[in-house]
């Protein structure tokens, strides 16, 4: 099943959509009719059929939104894919690049706008493309369009309302709209939302005492300068006393006694001094290494916890995920005439060699992927090509994230490819994994 997804919202710089198209009044359209803070618009345009998730964010005006497009089928499992959208919501909002919690539990806004965060958009995307892949086998071919019906009317129905007449309503109406008026959060993002708001009040409370506490301390060491005053009053009535009844001899001896005395008790004072802000100094080191240290350790726990999510939710089915492709333009001998990431040129490419960045699910499996590489005319393939990609390669899967090498495509003398928009595809049995687009200049 061929399905197109798109990521649309309302961000800290208004409207914003990847890819950006013509779909954008449809969408907005969608966030107009949303009267509860989660809902399923389902709108169908001839043999085309979208399906649009809205979620608003907790700042007014702003929401995020997911759009799966199909053609000539339609869904079944609507309810199924409410779920798979709104999982992913929270899936976002845990990784903060897009959306996040405040530290009040409220969910909002990261960025300005989609195109700020590009790589992890088309990493939501191909989640969303493995979930709705699941959901191909609950797809039924779509009713004739009746055109007794009006373009203007639509239905409404709750999530809870029955199955069969929201998937009815979805084939005849130009828009089907699904609400869930209870709490639009998961299970799991509320759990999120209450950390966040306990470890606020933690924060409120902990700030409340620290004020206290300094008050007590700035009182103390007023305290501490009135002590200092009467100590120094004092010494100078024993010295008055002194020089009234001791002879000018004793007076001199006294005197430069009471000076060797102030001598060592101003050393030693800076003695204690040094050492106790050595003593603060290493404080603030401890501290700092200490809160460093738990911040490494949290952000390994974290990164175990995902790649143990990423086995578990998708090891059954999938060995690597693809998170990012690379073009270079090589020689025969494989040596680079344009790197990877950077420009190629019709009249100097040859063959044009893909790189992927992949996460490890099934480490130390050899797998084989299927590589399509579609040119303007259509799908590339050689005289030893099977019949429906343009190549096969293997490689052995490493565990966490990684890169892969494959062969370059194409010829050996320069000026093999015309100008024009090329795609790379990578399957892996019936799923793409991922899909790259690259312009030759």
């Amino acid at each position: 099943m061929n399905s197109s997804v798109y990521v649309f919202g309302s961000l800290s710089s208004g409207y914003t959509q990847y890819p950006d198209d013509y779909a954008k009044d449809i969408f907005q359209r969608f966030y107009a009719q949303a009267t509860t803070p989660s809902q399923l618009v389902i709108h169908r345009e001839g043999n085309l059929m979208y399906y649009g998730y809205i979620r608003k964010l907790d700042n007014s005006g702003q929401y995020i939104g997911f759009c799966v497009l199909i053609n000539g089928v339609m869904f079944t499992q609507v309810a199924q894919l409410f779920n798979v959208l709104e999982d992913r919501v929270t899936g976002m909002a845990a990784s903060g690049e897009i959306i996040h919690m405040n530290e009040t539990g409220d969910v909002v806004a990261s960025i300005y706008e989609l195109s700020d965060r590009q790589r992890e958009i088309e990493r939501v995307i191909s989640e969303i493309q493995v979930e709705v892949s699941r959901l191909s086998a609950s797809t039924v071919k779509l009713p004739s369009v009746n055109y007794g019906i009006a373009n203007d009317i639509s239905k409404s129905f709750s999530i809870h309302d029955n199955a069969d007449d929201i998937i009815d309503a979805s084939g005849k109406y130009a828009y089907t709209y699904i609400y869930k008026e209870e709490n639009p959060d998961t299970p799991q993002l509320m759990g999120y939302r209450s950390v966040i708001k306990k470890l606020h009040a933690e924060k409120v409370k902990l700030t409340k005492e620290f004020t206290e506490l300094k008050k007590k301390y700035d009182r103390l060491n007023e305290q501490k300068k009135q002590y200092k005053k009467v100590v120094f009053l004092c010494i100078l009535i024993v010295v008055g006393i002194i020089g009234l009844f001791l002879l000018k001899d004793s007076l001199d001896n006294t005197r430069s006694n009471l000076a060797d005395a102030h001598r060592d008790i101003v050393q030693k004072e800076d003695i204690i001094s040094k050492k106790n802000s050595d003593i603060r100094n290493l404080n603030d080191k401890l501290s700092q290494l200490s809160s460093s240290l738990s911040s490494e350790k949290e952000k390994r726990e974290k990164a175990e916890e995902n790649l143990k999510e990423l086995k578990e939710q998708y090891g059954n089915y999938l060995p690597v995920i693809i998170t990012d492709v690379e073009i270079a333009n090589v020689y025969n001998d494989g040596t680079f005439e344009t790197n990877y990431g950077y420009s190629i040129y019709s009249s100097r490419s040859m063959y044009v060699k893909p790189r992927i960045t992949y996460t490890g699910i099934r480490t130390d499996e050899n797998i084989t992927l299927r590589i399509k590489l579609y040119t303007p005319s259509g799908l590339s393939r050689g005289s030893t090509s099977p019949s429906d990609c343009s190549w096969t390669e293997s490689f052995n899967v490493n565990n966490g994230s990684n890169t892969q090498s494959f062969q370059g495509w194409g010829g050996a003398s320069m000026g093999h490819w015309t100008s024009g928009t090329y795609r790379y595809e990578f399957w892996y049995g019936n799923i793409c994994l991922k899909a790259k687009s690259f312009t030759i200049y």
